[in-house]
């Protein structure tokens, strides 16, 4: 992936893309049908707060090469949006209404991870355009805390812009 100036992720994602072609999928989900991920091999936080769960891995084979390895990156990707489907399911069973989901962090630049979520739950995915969107929210505090703004929404509309990957 180095010699090509992509990134691992890069391959992994043009490897599936392949993969679905080669295949005459007509989505590239479809690769993960007999392959499922449950992720929870550091247990399970949110919601059902089992710290005890272990994680499982369905499908596997004695393969090495790089089409089974893109399956299996595709079938944890969907089996962390799924979790991220659990935990909205619970917020909404409990009353919350859930517009769209706000992303920050290292996946935002994983466009399949992001896409997978977007489609999974359902919801629009708000990437903010800063790159440093953790410092930012920091810097948002501080316009509050120094009078320069009244609440954090109103300092967001002030200070941040934000592209959305839709589902």
């Amino acid at each position: 992936a180095d010699s090509n100036k992509r990134t691992v992720y890069d391959e992994l994602e043009n490897t599936i893309v392949e993969l679905a072609n080669k295949l005459n999928l007509k989505h590239q989900t479809l690769l993960t049908r007999g392959f499922h991920v449950l992720p929870d091999f550091h247990g399970n936080r949110s919601p059902l707060a089992r710290p005890d769960m272990t994680g499982m891995i369905s499908g596997l084979t004695l393969s090495t090469d790089l089409q089974h390895l893109a399956v299996l990156y595709l079938a944890t990707i969907q089996a962390l949006a799924y979790s991220s489907r659990h935990i909205l399911d619970k917020l909404v069973e409990n009353g919350y209404e859930i517009d769209f989901v706000f992303m920050c962090g290292g996946l935002v630049h994983n466009k399949l991870y992001v896409q997978a979520h977007a489609d999974v739950l359902n919801k629009n995915v708000l990437i903010n355009n800063e790159e440093e969107a953790v410092l930012m929210g920091s810097c948002l505090l501080a316009t509050i805390a120094a009078g320069h703004t009244h609440c954090i929404q109103d300092a967001m509309r002030k200070f941040t812009s934000v592209r959305c990957c839709e589902a």
